[in-house]
């Protein structure tokens, strides 16, 4: 049985994990990458300014998909040392 603070540490990943794979929706990236244009189009800007607008904007949009992606892993990683922890921390020596 796990203690207290493992299984506490233990629902807090899954439910991050699942979090995480719902940012990491591609069709929701890709609409949200299709409104960034028409959302800045729709200002009177000049137009250099809206490309720019556009590039920073869908810059962010894809540095939090990627975001999301290293945070799954991490808390993947995370369960697993909870789950498992003689796998992932072997001593480094080597016995000759």
């Amino acid at each position: 049985m796990l203690p207290n603070s493992k299984l506490k540490m233990l629902f807090m990943n899954v439910f991050f994990i699942l979090f995480n794979v719902a940012n990491l929706n591609v069709y929701h990236l890709y609409a949200d990458l299709k409104s960034v244009k028409v959302q800045v189009d729709l200002s009177t800007q000049e137009l250099w300014i809206r490309e720019i607008f556009i590039f920073l904007i869908c810059g962010l949009i894809v540095v939090r998909f990627l975001l999301c992606f290293v945070g799954l892993a991490s808390r993947v990683v995370a369960m697993l040392s909870c789950l498992c922890p003689p796998l992932l921390f072997r001593p480094l020596t080597m016995s000759f």
